[in-house]
């Protein structure tokens, strides 16, 4: 169900219950129900050493409404309804032995840092999760993120439906 642009009502104007419908009842069922989206990677990411890795997803568990799409660009959420929504961002990393520091982020746009995590390499496996509130225009903004780590050597993100990223719009 799409929202209506509510209607300027006159006085002595007649009012159908097909207005009604449309305007009341249509445009309540619209601001109640949640707008959300679940996203994930069936695949496992290879992050290089030393370089900021997209995180592209492969496939979605629910958007309504519509907001991200596989082609051309997987790692680019993009809501249409502006306003504030939060982010939670879930990743795995598989057990290894390197040393170092492993890395995820949020972005607006593909420039504007909205958080940042890093956390020490350690010889299990290790999860990290970035939540934030962020104010999108419904229109051209869009979230992406990325993993980086300084291994020396290719380190991996786990494939896990489990594991994604969620936004929920909170309103205006």
């Amino acid at each position: 169900m799409a929202w209506t642009s509510p209607r300027t009502w006159v006085a002595n104007a007649i009012v159908t219950a097909a207005q009604l419908n449309t305007h009341l009842r249509d445009n309540l069922t619209w601001l109640y129900s949640a707008k959300f989206g679940l996203f994930g990677r069936l695949a496992a990411l290879d992050v290089p050493t030393g370089t900021w890795t997209p995180i592209g997803w492969d496939f979605d568990v629910e958007q309504d409404p519509t907001m991200w799409a596989a082609s051309p660009y997987p790692e680019r959420i993009t809501p249409p309804l502006g306003g504030i929504w939060l982010v939670s961002l879930n990743v795995r990393w598989e057990a290894t032995a390197g040393t170092g520091s492993r890395a995820i982020r949020m972005q607006q746009n593909g420039v504007g840092l909205l958080d940042q995590q890093e956390i020490t390499m350690a010889n299990a496996t290790q999860y990290q999760r970035l939540q934030y509130v962020v104010r999108f225009n419904g229109s051209t903004d869009y979230l992406n993120c990325g993993a980086w780590q300084n291994s020396g050597s290719t380190q991996t993100l786990a494939a896990a439906a489990a594991r994604g990223i969620s936004l929920t719009w909170l309103g205006d």
